[in-house]
């Protein structure tokens, strides 16, 4: 099954709040992103966004351009459902963040998530130089993957788990670390996953 498909038929057949990455509570995420002191007019970008609820918390701290993407319409689809008119305020692309051409670049790339299903070098290259031309000079990365002792696989998907030291290493010294947090995620089912989140700066030599 191609990925789009895969992720089609996980939203299809599973509520967002079903789904083993469903989070009510956003902490680590928006802990991080209020580090970045950003005003509200900057533009923020939620990479694989699915049906998260990040944007309704970006929202109601009144940043105005705020940027949902995704690989799967379904996903985006039950999240415009549920913000209602608010949904006009988003922008929506669903798209493959490997290969989709920005025509903005955004202040905050957030990811909570996708990276780690990238178990293909030449995919991560890709997801990486997207990254470094999409985001301003000085513009932040909130990224979060599975630690070093979580799982091994998600949603029946091979992963690749990053430990603080290896996520620093593969962004390279572009990015300066500013912050670094452990979690342990229980999943709807009451799973255990560890997951790990990084707050960097990015300033390009």
């Amino acid at each position: 099954m191609e990925l789009k498909e895969h992720w089609e038929d996980v939203y299809q057949k599973k509520a967002p709040h079903e789904v083993t990455w469903y989070q009510p509570d956003l902490r680590n995420s928006l802990e991080l992103i209020r580090e970045a002191q950003l005003n509200s007019g900057k533009p923020i970008i939620d990479v694989g966004a699915g049906a998260s609820t990040l944007v309704d918390h970006l929202l109601n701290q009144a940043h105005t351009d705020v940027t949902a993407f995704d690989l799967s319409e379904t996903a985006l689809d039950a999240a415009k459902m549920r913000l209602g008119d608010r949904a006009e305020q988003v922008h929506w692309i669903c798209d493959d963040i490997t290969s989709y051409e920005f025509a903005k670049k955004y202040a905050l790339w957030h990811d909570r998530a996708v990276f780690h299903f990238l178990v293909d070098e030449k995919d991560r290259e890709l997801y990486l130089d997207n990254l470094k031309k999409t985001l301003m000079v000085k513009g932040y990365l909130v990224i979060s993957t599975f630690a070093e002792d979580g799982p091994e696989k998600c949603s029946g998907l091979k992963i690749v788990r990053y430990s603080k030291d290896a996520m620093c290493e593969i962004l390279g010294f572009d990015f300066k670390l500013l912050k670094f947090i452990k979690e342990t995620h229980i999943s709807p089912t009451g799973l255990e996953q560890k997951f790990n989140y990084w707050l960097f700066l990015f300033e390009p030599e």
